[in-house]
């Protein structure tokens, strides 16, 4: 409305129904699922003309809700957030920039329906009920950072965040540093620090004695990179993550530690015409420290991984596309046998991995261009090698034989779309 003023309204509904047949823990039937979203938010910022202060502030609303259906489960969650948050930033001297901000959000929460208590999902198997009243948390937080670069090349940024969690107790306060050198094309960077997360969680796990339990509320990060900009950049990451602090969240073993230790790499070339693209690999090994002693691969232990993806114009108006995904499967427990109550006996907590994950994707478009908007439409080839990549296994009531959960699109799947813009 005014010169250096930005206001900026967002409204959003949205919602869905998924329905399939599956066979899980025992029971085959229909899985059915529904959830609905509204959200809306007010934004404005304030910026002076020379850019050395500026101020800006949102408001935001939002309800879901969710619910599941699949044997004796039978559970729906409604959530609430209202939230406030200021942030504003200014320039001290010639080579100082502070920022800072502060943000209110309070969640609320009601959960119906009935639930197992064991891993059976079978007509009959014992359920509990879900209490009628609901729960609801705050979150207030600020921070505050200075940005300095005593050289040319050289910029030291550092900070505190200050938290009171949601579902938690007390206050945190989280410290972090980062370093950055650059030499022509070249970036080398350094940081690390320490992030709080609250115990509050809208998610539902079924009765999972299979995998580590628990939900870190610490972690401490260190990641040293270089990159390079350019027609063909490159950038490199090794990192190192403790977790720790970890809330009680599921019905396996409990977590007191974690630790992931990785590299990220990706290479993209993006000329001004011609052919384009990028390739990214990632290493991981990641370990759950149990209360027993026991250390375990953690659920989210993928080896390697990688991505492959490239563009090619065909003319003016045509375009064909590749993408190609690897990964090397995730730990899983295997089941060896059930005692006398019929639950499930592991052979090793983590002690088998799933079959390594390989998709090919294609994508041919057409591009309309004009001077009342554009459009397009195009022919999405999904998994055209037709793999089944198994996301987990599951086992019939009574027998040790895994049976394969496979990926979404796990057929060879075409989809014709159009997409249209308006000016």
């Amino acid at each position: 409305p005014l010169p250096g003023v930005e206001l900026r309204t967002t409204a959003l509904t949205l919602g869905d129904r998924y329905v399939r047949s599956v066979e899980l823990n025992g029971h085959a039937g229909e899985f059915a699922s529904a959830s609905t979203m509204q959200h809306a938010a007010l934004s404005a910022r304030v910026l002076r003309p020379d850019g050395r202060r500026g101020v800006s502030a949102s408001l935001s609303a939002s309800r879901r809700s969710a619910s599941m259906r699949f044997g004796v489960l039978d559970r729906e969650r409604v959530d609430l957030a209202l939230g406030g948050r200021v942030d504003g930033d200014v320039v001290v001297g010639v080579a100082t920039r502070v920022r800072s901000g502060f943000e209110l959000l309070r969640y609320d929460a009601e959960t119906t329906g009935r639930v197992p208590t064991t891993p059976s999902l079978a007509p009959g198997a014992p359920t509990a009920a879900l209490p009628a009243s609901g729960e609801s948390a705050w979150h207030t937080g600020g921070y505050i950072e200075a940005e300095h670069a005593p050289l040319p090349a050289l910029a030291i940024a550092a900070g505190v965040r200050v938290d009171a969690l949601p579902g938690d107790d007390g206050v945190t306060a989280d410290p972090r540093l980062a370093v950055a050198y650059s030499s022509g094309d070249w970036t080398v960077r350094a940081g690390g620090g320490v992030f709080h997360q609250g115990s509050w969680r809208p998610r539902y796990r079924l009765p999972d004695a299979s995998r580590p339990a628990g939900t870190p509320r610490r972690a401490e990060h260190l990641v040293a990179g270089v990159e390079r900009a350019g027609t063909l950049s490159l950038r490199a990451e090794a990192y190192v993550k403790r977790y720790g602090d970890y809330a009680e969240d599921g019905t396996g073993p409990h977590t007191v530690r974690g630790t992931n230790t990785g590299v990220d790499a990706i290479a993209r070339w993006s000329p001004r015409s011609g052919p384009s693209g990028w390739a990214s690999w990632s290493a991981l090994r990641g370990r759950a420290e149990l209360a027993s002693g026991d250390v375990v691969p953690s659920t989210f232990d993928v080896t390697h991984s990688a991505t492959v993806v490239a563009r090619m114009p065909l003319g003016r108006d045509w375009e064909f596309g590749t993408t190609a995904r690897y990964a090397t499967g995730k730990p899983y427990s295997a089941v060896a046998g059930y005692d006398a109550g019929g639950t499930p006996v592991y052979a090793a907590l983590h002690g088998a991995r799933l079959p390594d994950y390989r998709r090919l994707d294609a994508r041919l478009t057409r591009y309309f261009l004009g001077t009342g908007g554009t459009g397009l439409v195009y022919l999405e080839m999904l998994n055209l090698l037709d793999r089944r990549n198994v996301m987990n296994y599951t086992y019939r009531q009574g027998s040790t034989a895994p049976v394969p959960v496979n990926s979404v699109f796990a057929h060879r799947t075409f989809v014709l779309g159009v997409e249209l813009q308006f000016n």
